[in-house]
């Protein structure tokens, strides 16, 4: 089994040497990657994902990122299915 390491960068560190090839030849990525990973994955199989971009206080700018599908959670981040941390503001694309 391939286990994929999560490794933690800022938001603003968008880029796409991070998307998604190197998660899988490097192991390892960030919120970022991980969503954009599992975007394509799901969009390839039909689904329609949505990118909901959060932070969790008073700063607008987003510092986490993860997938919706459906109104279900799929952060990468959390071992739990469907759950999310309480978020002060959210933008969803």
């Amino acid at each position: 089994m391939t286990v994929i390491k999560y490794i933690n960068l800022p938001i603003k560190t968008l880029s796409l040497k991070w998307i998604p090839i190197p998660l899988i030849n490097l192991k390892q990525g960030d919120c970022k990657s991980f969503t954009m990973f599992g975007y394509g994955c799901l969009s390839a199989m039909g689904y329609n994902p949505k990118i909901k971009f959060v932070s969790y206080d008073s700063d607008p700018q987003p510092s986490h990122v993860y997938l919706t599908v459906n109104d279900i959670v799929l952060d990468s981040t959390i071992k739990k299915f469907d759950f999310e941390y309480k978020h002060q503001h959210y933008i969803i694309i």
